[in-house]
């Protein structure tokens, strides 16, 4: 099994514990870690806001809608050819972000803004 970068960090932090100056270095490279870390997580990938285009239009067209839409429904009224997993999983994301309600008509998933 491989030891992460932390890990050894802190074993190394561990064992040298009465050194000042080692102790020191390993809590600097743990920032380090930290630093890096929170910074890679801050970054949106263009794929990232893609997606937040169309699920904003999946906003709109479920907010014109007279009834609640099957993701087939939707998928058509998107312009471009998206596959329905593309197209559920968009779903899924605005569900767990509580716009948009999930119902089932005949075992048929339909979608209305939450």
């Amino acid at each position: 099994m491989t030891m992460t970068n932390r890990e050894a960090y802190e074993m190394i932090k561990n064992l040298v514990a009465d050194n000042e100056e080692l102790v020191n270095f390993c809590d600097e490279k743990l920032a380090q870690l930290d630093h890096r870390a929170a910074y890679a997580a801050s970054k949106r990938s263009a794929k990232q806001v893609a997606n937040d285009g169309v699920k904003e239009e999946i906003l709109m067209i479920l907010a014109s809608a007279t009834e609640p839409m099957s993701t087939k429904d939707i998928r058509n009224c998107l312009g471009e050819a998206r596959s329905p997993q593309y197209v559920t999983s968009m779903m899924g994301q605005l569900i767990k972000a509580e716009k948009v309600h999930r119902d089932y008509v005949k075992k048929v998933a339909v979608y209305s803004i939450a």
